[in-house]
C-alpha cells in the first residue's frame, strides 16, 4: 500500500501510533474500553457523544497527526 500511496504526488505519508485512537472521545477526551460499545458504535462514557466507532477512530488520529506534526486541521 505504501508504493501506491507514495506515486500520489502532492501528499505527504505521515505514520502516527494508532493506539486508542477508537477509544478516545473526540469531544471530551475522556478515553475508556467501555466507550467502544460495540464494533461499529462509539458512546462516551464521560459526555454521552456518540458516534460511528470508525470516523471516531479516523478523527482522532487526524487530530494526532496535527498535535505531534504541526499540520492544522482544514474545517
Amino acid at each position: 500500500m505504501d508504493q501506491r500511496i507514495r506515486r500520489l504526488e502532492g501528499f505527504q505519508v505521515i505514520k502516527v501510533n494508532p493506539a486508542y485512537s477508537s477509544l478516545k472521545c473526540p469531544v471530551c477526551g475522556f478515553t475508556d474500553k467501555a466507550n467502544r460499545v460495540s464494533v461499529e458504535v462509539f458512546q462516551c462514557g464521560q459526555c454521552g457523544f456518540t458516534g460511528n466507532a470508525d470516523c471516531v477512530g479516523a478523527w482522532n488520529l487526524l487530530e494526532r497527526v496535527a498535535e505531534e506534526h504541526s499540520v492544522p486541521i482544514l474545517s
